[in-house]
C-alpha cells in the first residue's frame, strides 16, 4: 500500500493485563509483541512508531517511563522510525488535552526553559524526540501546543468536522499556524466512519465509504498542502474495526450463529484489497 511507518498503540507497562501477566510469572504483552512487531516490520521495510494513550494516572512522570520503556524495547532496532533528516523518533500523544500544559512542560521543555531536570526529555540523547499533540478544539489545543512545549498536532480522527483537526477546509490554516509557530501538522486521512457498535448514540458522526470516493477527497485535501520536508500523512487506520476506519483485506461473510450479531459494514462492491491499493495510488501519487 506504500506504508512506510506503522504506529502502534501504547497503553503503558503499568496497565492491569500486564501487571496480571506479570503476578502469574509471564512476561508482559508488551515486552513479548513490540519486538515481533519490530522483526516483521524490518523484514518488510516498514518502520515502527507509537500512538500514547490515555490511562489513569498518566503525569509527565509517567509518560517519561513510557519512553523510557519504549526506548528500551525498540530503540535500538533498525526498524524504530526516525526522521530521515532529524534522526528524531516521533510519538503521537493521543487526548493530549487531558493533562494540562503545567505537566507537559515538564517533560517537553528543557530545563533551562521551565521543563523539569528530572523529567524532562529534551536533550537526552536516548530519550528526546518530536511530539504531536492531538488537535481537537482550536484556542485550546494551539496554547497547549506553545505552553507544553510539543513539536506539532495531529487530527487522527477519521469522520471529517468531527473536530477542527478534521475540517479539511482548515488544514490549510493549521499548516499555516504551524509554520509560523515552527511546528509540523500531521494530516489524517480514512475510508469512513462507523462506530455505532461502541458509540450507538453517535450517529451525526458516521461517514459513508462510497466506495472510496470519501478516502479520495480527505487524501486530496492532504496533497493539497505544501511539500514538507518532514510530511508525514496518517491512515486511520489499518484494522480499528470498532470505529469502522479499516483499510486491511476483508471479505463479507455470514458466520453460522449470526443471527442476532453486529454486522459490520462491508466494502460494498469493491474486492477486499481495494483500500490498500488506493492508499498507494494516492501516497505514490
Amino acid at each position: 500500500a506504500g506504508i512506510g511507518v506503522v504506529c502502534l498503540t501504547w497503553w503503558g507497562t503499568g496497565n492491569a493485563d500486564e501487571q496480571l501477566r506479570k503476578v502469574r510469572g509471564g512476561v508482559g504483552f508488551t515486552a513479548q509483541v513490540v519486538p515481533m512487531l519490530l522483526d516483521a516490520c524490518q523484514r518488510h521495510n516498514l518502520k515502527v512508531t507509537f500512538h500514547l494513550e490515555p490511562y489513569e494516572g498518566r503525569t509527565a512522570a509517567s509518560v517519561r517511563a513510557d519512553i523510557e520503556a519504549i526506548v528500551a524495547l525498540a530503540g535500538e532496532h533498525s526498524a524504530f522510525y526516525r526522521n530521515e533528516h532529524t534522526r528524531r523518533p516521533l510519538y503521537f500523544v493521543y487526548d493530549s488535552y487531558l493533562l494540562p500544559a503545567q505537566q507537559w512542560v515538564k517533560l517537553l521543555r528543557a530545563p533551562t526553559d521551565g521543563g523539569d531536570a528530572a523529567l524532562s526529555v529534551r536533550g537526552n540523547a536516548q530519550l528526546d524526540a518530536d511530539f504531536a499533540a492531538l488537535l481537537v478544539e482550536q484556542r485550546r489545543d494551539e496554547r497547549l501546543v506553545l505552553d507544553g512545549g510539543f513539536d506539532g498536532v495531529y487530527s487522527y480522527f477519521a469522520s471529517t468536522d468531527f473536530s477542527y483537526g478534521t475540517r479539511l477546509a482548515a488544514w490549510p490554516a493549521i499548516e499555516r499556524w504551524c509554520r509560523e509557530h515552527g511546528r509540523f501538522f500531521v494530516p489524517s486521512v480514512g475510508p469512513g466512519y462507523s462506530d455505532l457498535r461502541i458509540r450507538p448514540w453517535n450517529g451525526k458522526n458516521q461517514k459513508q465509504r462510497r466506495q472510496g470516493q470519501y478516502m479520495r477527497t480527505m487524501f486530496a485535501a492532504a496533497r493539497a498542502l505544501s511539500d514538507d520536508v518532514r510530511r508525514l500523512v496518517g491512515i486511520t487506520s489499518f484494522n480499528e474495526w470498532h470505529e469502522g476506519t479499516q483499510i486491511e483485506p476483508a471479505a463479507a461473510t455470514v458466520p453460522p450463529d449470526a443471527a442476532g450479531a453486529f454486522s459490520y459494514e462491508t466494502y460494498g462492491d469493491v474486492d477486499g484489497d481495494f483500500y490498500l491499493r488506493l492508499t498507494e495510488e494516492h501516497l505514490r501519487a
